[in-house]
């Protein structure tokens, strides 16, 4: 059916040619029956009237964020404004008062780029840099935002923010504590053997030793989908089940599980393949805790799952569902992370605030000086190391201690900002052990 687009835009005082195009993802075929070009009416100094008083609800705005005043924000947020991300969207003030009921009273600076008028509406482009608000703290967020605000009783009134991008900002390593850190995990870090068919992901007894006779043992997963993590957590899989005896497999992610759980049910006979839903962390722990406490209690078990849920603890991100099960289980629960520097990832893509669906997305090199080309400058294509045995005084314990930058997606790839992939990890606070694999492919 035929659709009508408006596109509304400021043009240069000195433009002079506008060039209307479309962008076609795919095979199609589009038409245009016409294009029409008229004045909005509005004149730039009610653009900028509009902006500067804008600007400084956002000042007033960020004041109320650093203090902790969640009725100012009230005032300037319309009750039933929303935010989205991707595909997602919510009620605003309730996100905002939930995060403000945290104590995490962050030091925000927000920056209107642009501004538009539509009628009693106006349209802005923020940037927002929030810094850490814990003593000492060295990260930074930098977030990008469609805003909408409406004109209510001669004041402006947030109606609508759609984040666009956001990345975190950490100091990189510095080069001379690279190649410490670097020798010492040349030192304590397991190669892993990757090439031969037949014999992908050989030498996996140091893993088996430093699981111990822990009961359960999480696997977790820096991204989604791809030839390298699904295959080697399969032969971890394997390797559990053949040589320590560990009999059920829980999967929160049991579409890429599919392969593992075809092994088990071949050469498992008394195994048992669990589909686990994701909900609240505490809730999606508590449930775990009653299947494999009451119907498998003699039971060794697998936790199919990715880094996000399974972590047992971080100071800079909320409580996973990891944490809840270290508190209950003690080291018989056993927690390894995944960690990669580049490659192909699965992941909706969100492109300016529109979802693009499910896809493959390329993954760049992350940063130098970031925790994934830290690990990178080792120079083993891929490796495990027991985090948890690692001598403390060391040089790589201590970098494994701070919080550095690596790659680890949830449910999203940012288009426009492929740094909004790296996110603020303490890998001696979050995992027991660590594997890394310095390139991923598609496909599972």
């Amino acid at each position: 059916e035929w659709r009508s687009y408006e596109i509304r835009g400021e043009v240069a005082p000195d433009a002079a040619t506008i060039r209307i195009g479309v962008a076609l993802s795919g095979r199609g075929r589009v038409s245009v029956s016409g294009v029409e070009f008229a004045e909005d009416g509005v004149t730039p100094a009610q653009v900028a009237e509009a902006r500067e008083a804008i600007q400084k609800q956002y000042a007033r705005l960020d004041a109320a964020f650093t203090r902790g005043d969640g009725d100012e924000v009230a005032k300037v947020v319309l009750p039933d404004a929303q935010m989205g991300v991707g595909s997602v969207h919510e009620p605003l003030l309730p996100a905002i008062q939930g995060e403000m009921q945290k104590a995490a009273r962050l030091a925000a600076r927000t920056k209107v780029v642009s501004a538009q008028l539509d009628g009693a509406d106006a349209v802005v482009m923020v940037e927002r840099e929030a810094a850490d608000p814990n003593p000492g703290g060295k990260r930074r967020v930098v977030t990008v935002h469609r805003d909408t605000w409406s004109l209510v009783e001669d004041a402006w009134r947030w109606k609508e923010s759609i984040e666009l991008a956001y990345h975190w900002v950490l100091p990189p390593t510095t080069v001379s504590v690279v190649r410490m850190v670097a020798a010492e995990l040349k030192a304590h870090a397991k190669p892993l053997q990757t090439g031969q068919a037949g014999e992908e992901w050989a030498n996996l007894e140091a893993f088996g030793a430093a699981i111990g006779e822990s009961r359960i043992v999480a696997l977790g997963e820096a991204a989604r989908g791809t030839r390298e993590f699904t295959g080697l957590k399969l032969r971890l899989v394997e390797y559990l089940m053949k040589d320590k005896g560990f009999t059920v497999l829980v999967a929160t992610n049991p579409e890429d599980a599919a392969g593992a759980a075809e092994w088990l049910s071949a050469n498992v006979p008394k195994g048992a393949f669990v589909k686990f839903d994701s909900s609240p962390a505490q809730d999606m722990a508590n449930r775990f805790s009653s299947l494999i406490d009451t119907t498998y209690p003699k039971a060794k078990v697998i936790l199919w799952t990715d880094n996000g849920h399974a972590r047992f603890g971080d100071e800079m991100a909320d409580k996973a569902m990891g944490e809840w099960l270290r508190e209950r289980y003690g080291r018989n629960f056993y927690v390894a992370g995944f960690a990669f520097r580049r490659g192909e990832v699965r992941a909706v893509g969100v492109d300016n605030g529109d979802s693009k669906g499910l896809g493959m997305w390329t993954v760049p090199p992350s940063p130098e000086g970031s925790g994934d080309a830290v690990l990178s400058a080792a120079g083993m294509p891929a490796f495990f190391l027991d985090v948890a045995t690692l001598p403390a005084s060391g040089t790589l314990a201590r970098w494994l201690t701070d919080a550095h930058l690596f790659h680890d997606l949830g449910a999203y790839w940012v288009v426009q900002d492929p740094d909004a992939a790296l996110q603020p990890a303490e890998v001696r606070k979050r995992y027991d052990g660590l594997f890394f694999v310095e390139e991923l492919h598609g496909g599972g």
